[in-house]
């Protein structure tokens, strides 16, 4: 009797230590896993964070370019404006110039006008036997005894003749060598384009002050 008890007790003792041991297994896995689920977790969130760092950082480069077109566009709008602006500014300036040279054609100071664009471009030209061309009407004033006149200002080397035929322009002269190896252009038209760069310096200075 005591023997049948004794292997019971025993039996109860391995099945208690099989069930204790059972139990620390599945504790160790329970707590493996709670673990495996935590680095995971960490893992995942990091990946979470630096995709949205990611995304944040392409966001910011997008804005900053975006931000970088809209100014440079803006910028070339200015510009473009700007020029417009000025090359409206020279193109009034430009009709008003004409017109007052229209006036000055038909004005009594008008020889002492061609006499000052004749001495003007024989100077450039450097004296000697010279021509001097201007339009059907003006060649009228180009007389002998007006050229011999202009010719008593200058070193007595210096001479002119007036050209055989007139030439298209809107008014003032062209002088050239009687060699035909240069020439001067003297015209309004030509001096106009000479002002012209000048001009529009001055109004692109004007235009951009203070800005």
């Amino acid at each position: 009797m005591a023997e049948r008890k004794s292997i019971a007790e025993g039996i109860r003792a391995l099945r208690q230590e099989i069930l204790s041991k059972a139990q620390r297994q599945a504790e160790a896995l329970l707590e493996e896993a709670k673990e495996e689920r935590e680095v995971a977790r960490r893992q995942a969130e990091k990946r979470a964070q630096a995709i949205r760092e990611e995304i944040l950082d392409e966001a910011r480069k997008e804005a900053t370019l975006t931000k970088q077109r809209i100014i440079s566009a803006a910028r070339l709008e200015a510009q473009r404006m700007l020029l417009a602006k000025r090359e409206e500014l020279i193109s009034r300036v430009f009709a008003e110039v004409r017109n007052r040279l229209a006036e000055l054609r038909r004005s009594d100071a008008y020889p002492d006008i061609l006499r000052r664009l004749i001495l003007e471009a024989a100077a450039s030209l450097g004296g000697g036997e010279l021509i001097v061309w201007a339009n059907e009407e003006d060649m009228a004033l180009l007389s002998d005894q007006f050229l011999a006149q202009v010719a008593q200002e200058l070193d007595p080397g210096t001479t002119f003749r007036r050209g055989k035929s007139p030439v298209d322009i809107d008014g003032g002269v062209i002088v050239g060598r009687a060699d035909g190896r240069m020439r001067y252009d003297n015209s309004f038209a030509a001096r106009l384009e000479r002002w012209k760069d000048e001009l529009r310096s001055q109004v692109h200075r004007i235009l951009t002050e203070g800005s």
